[in-house]
């Protein structure tokens, strides 16, 4: 692996050169995922700061997920690869940072655990809604975004590390020192990628479905209050199969590419997958995840379609959270097993 130090080049004659783009099926498509992903979050993201005053945990939550994915669309748009350059400092920085995709990766990384920052927002404040409506606050949604950033960036780091200008040809390529470097690093890839999210998520999903089952059961026993608490019930899950539907979404898109990459680096997968026509179909699949969020939230929210309608109209029928319920909760109503809308 070359070093960061600027060292006298073998092939003294190499100077700077990129790929010409080769715009195959894959690369148009990828295009087009990029433009309807830009659009379709910045939509959102218009849409959620045009109502940041009314915004609880959720909707921040899913507003920072759609800057995540409108950065993962930008960094999408196809630019020419590295194809020589001299073995420079700035050669291996362009190397390691740009032509690796890593700012692209971080941002993936950061849209995936920001879904998995919204599954626990959503766990907490179903399972134990006093605490949560106790201890959530603004500043400390902000100050979750921000670490789930700075987690982003430390997950991809060691990818810097894989990557290195060749002193032969100038090419910037992905080299391993040892079979044991690329199977540490495939595991480390795959586990955080994909393992620790899916499971997070689906524990969350899951204890989040029983206590909604749980609770439909108590309601139905209530006379009184079960108008009230029908029309909650259904409000919370009309959300939370959307943002099932979002998870699930997520894991086929990334699921088969993840998959197949880890099979490389542990050598099920002849190392000739990469490029392959498989490998840009699952890659293109693995893309399309960046643009279907928005899609979801128009054909399953309504508060978020008629906020659109607003938008385009310039009104404002409707205030209060859009992926959110408001629900305040007290210890009275607790104990009688009711849970009333202010």
């Amino acid at each position: 692996m070359a070093d960061f130090e600027t060292t006298t080049s073998n092939v003294p004659d190499l100077v700077w050169s990129w790929q010409t783009l080769d715009w195959q099926w894959s690369l148009v498509v990828q295009l087009v995922v990029a433009i309807v992903g830009i659009l379709g979050n910045l939509l959102v993201v218009i849409v959620m700061f045009q109502r940041r005053s009314h915004s609880r945990s959720t909707d921040i939550l899913i507003q920072s997920l759609a800057v995540a994915d409108m950065l993962t669309s930008i960094l999408l748009i196809p630019i020419p690869d590295l194809k020589t350059a001299p073995d420079t400092f700035w050669s291996e920085i362009y190397c390691r940072f740009i032509d690796s995709q890593l700012l692209m990766w971080i941002a993936i990384t950061a849209s995936t655990y920001t879904l998995v920052t919204v599954s626990v927002d959503r766990y907490f404040a179903i399972v134990y809604p006093l605490a949560f409506n106790r201890l959530v606050s603004r500043g400390r949604v902000a100050f979750c975004i921000v670490l789930t950033w700075l987690a982003a960036f430390s997950m991809c780091f060691p990818g810097v590390f894989v990557f290195n200008i060749d002193d032969a040809t100038g090419s910037c390529n992905l080299n391993f020192n040892s079979p044991q470097a690329q199977l540490a690093f495939g595991a480390y890839t795959f586990v955080l990628r994909l393992v620790v999210p899916i499971l997070i998520m689906l524990v969350t999903q899951t204890l989040i479905a029983r206590n909604l089952f749980n609770e439909s059961n108590r309601f139905a026993d209530i006379k009184d209050e079960g108008v009230r608490s029908t029309g909650l019930l259904a409000a919370r899950s009309r959300i939370i199969k959307m943002m099932l539907i979002v998870i699930i979404i997520y894991v086929i898109c990334w699921a088969p590419n993840q998959i197949a990459f880890f099979g490389v680096t542990i050598g099920f997968i002849p190392f000739t997958y990469i490029n392959s026509t498989l490998h840009r179909a699952l890659t293109v699949l693995a893309f399309f995840n960046s643009c279907m969020n928005p899609v979801v939230y128009i054909m399953m929210n309504p508060h978020f379609r008629e906020a659109i309608k607003d938008l385009c109209i310039g009104t404002r029928s409707r205030l209060g959270p859009l992926f959110e319920q408001k629900i305040e909760v007290s210890a009275d109503s607790l104990s009688s097993n009711a849970i009333k809308l202010p």
